[in-house]
């Protein structure tokens, strides 16, 4: 798509291009505000951080190691970048190059193991890293990039294949061997494809979860994003259990224009006591009968709310 040089369908153009430069930063505007704010307000609907509560960085940094978290990730995220990528790049560049029987049908093997997701893996998996003592440790989360991944190896092949044969052949002759081939001539016409799987992975370990869970249990070697789930479980309880005590005191008000009270329920060793052997019983064949009708001539009771008053 062209950009138009003049006229009014440039501004259209660069206000529909703001508007939804807007719509997708408002999202990260209000997350930053609500770091700000005090606890009681974070779920606000507004955007500028009222009541200002700065103290809410220095209370994290305070309560978890967060430095060290973050350097954790960095560290496991550049290692499966860079490990993936060159994996890649090596299997991609012999699909790409060389030419045996069963090129085509190795390939969409490899292509047919992206259709086996992580769940079907990741016990296998776990007994692999088990059997060689590697798992209360950070290898898991990026060695198994070393074998390279079906998604980047597609990416990559398409992309050597758009190079001309001849240039390898050139090199060839001048008697380069099979890795110069790839470090002095492939290599350099791929790098903005290598780039993006290098994004790509890098964004992927930063944020996965599912593996720190499995394999770390020394917080000392967490990643973030399983610091934050401790932070989350341990901190996280305080405030679920203040929504609860307040969802309980609002659900036990009443409105004062209506006379309606429910009843309290029974205290606690009365309800052990009627719902044990005997007192299963004994509410079977209450005043209703086995059956649960009520016996006749017997006046009925008069429901709690009809008096006006609570028991």
């Amino acid at each position: 798509m062209t950009l138009p040089r003049r006229g009014p369908w440039r501004i259209v153009f660069v206000a529909a291009l703001v508007v939804a430069a807007v719509i997708f930063v408002i999202p990260f505007v209000w997350l930053v505000s609500a770091s700000l704010r005090e606890p009681g307000y974070v779920f606000s609907t507004g955007l500028l951080p009222l009541p200002f509560h700065p103290e809410n960085y220095r209370e994290a940094f305070q309560a978890v190691p967060l430095p060290l978290w973050l350097f954790n990730s960095a560290v496991v995220g550049t290692a499966a970048a860079v490990s993936v990528t060159l994996s890649s790049a090596w299997v991609a560049f012999g699909f790409a190059y060389f030419r045996f029987p069963g090129r085509d049908l190795l390939f969409g093997l490899v292509l047919a193991t992206m259709m086996l997701p992580f769940a079907v893996t990741m016990i296998p998996t776990y007994l692999i890293w088990s059997e060689l003592k590697l798992t209360d440790t950070q290898v898991p989360l990026w060695a198994g990039n070393l074998f390279g991944s079906a998604f980047y190896i597609f990416l990559l092949r398409q992309f050597l294949l758009s190079l001309p044969r001849e240039l390898f052949e050139a090199a060839r002759v001048d008697g380069a061997s099979y890795p110069a081939l790839f470090w002095r001539v492939a290599f350099p016409l791929i790098r903005p494809a290598l780039l993006v799987v290098l994004v790509f992975e890098f964004k992927a370990s930063w944020t996965d979860l599912v593996k720190p869970l499995i394999y770390l249990r020394d917080e000392s070697l967490f990643t973030l994003p399983r610091g934050l789930k401790v932070v989350l479980d341990r901190f996280g309880v305080r405030r679920r259990a203040g929504l609860a005590h307040r969802a309980r005191g609002q659900r036990h008000r009443h409105d004062p224009d209506d006379h309606r009270v429910l009843p309290r329920p029974a205290p606690l060793h009365r309800r052990h006591r009627d719902h044990g052997p005997q007192g299963l019983s004994r509410a079977r064949s209450g005043p209703c009968g086995r059956r649960g009708r009520w016996p006749s001539g017997s006046p009925r009771p008069a429901p709690p709310w009809s008096s006006g008053s609570g028991p």
